[in-house]
């Protein structure tokens, strides 16, 4: 079980409804692997209405978390498709921080120019939260509790 800014995040083998999105479990084996939550909310904030969807973004870009050339590439690329399921912002999804994209981009782009690939298009860092004026989740958000 994992605390996020006061919230207590466990699963629930059930979807629950709030203001219009869906919380559900998270199904994508890579994403289980990198986030330390296990429920996700959709529509998320790139306005993907199922989790399949998203899915297929990620698969597209899962090379980048593979190469490991960022500890935060896989946390980040599924943060921002798959937002964490916090009740107290059903209104609008928490998406990674703006830091976070960042970070993972100056770490990557090496390598990614290496292989004649691309960054993600639709992946732009300054359209992404700062911690210091907004919600926003990054790795260091999350602490392991001691159950």
């Amino acid at each position: 079980m994992y605390l996020l800014m006061g919230t207590v995040v466990f699963c629930l083998d059930i979807v629950i409804t709030l203001a219009g999105r869906t919380c559900e479990p998270i199904k994508i084996p890579i994403c289980q692997k990198h986030l330390p939550y296990n429920m996700t909310m959709f529509p998320n904030a790139l306005e993907h209405l199922t989790q399949q969807y998203s899915r297929q973004r990620i698969e597209l870009y899962s090379d980048i978390v593979a190469i490991n050339c960022s500890a935060d590439a896989g946390f980040f690329l599924c943060a921002y498709h798959l937002p964490i399921c916090a009740p107290e912002f059903k209104s609008r999804p928490i998406r990674p921080c703006r830091s976070v994209c960042k970070k993972v981009m100056r770490e990557c782009m090496p390598t990614i120019r290496k292989y004649n690939r691309e960054w993600p298009p639709d992946v732009v860092c300054k359209d992404l939260p700062s911690y210091e004026s907004d919600v926003c989740i990054k790795p260091e958000s999350f602490v392991k509790s001691g159950k």
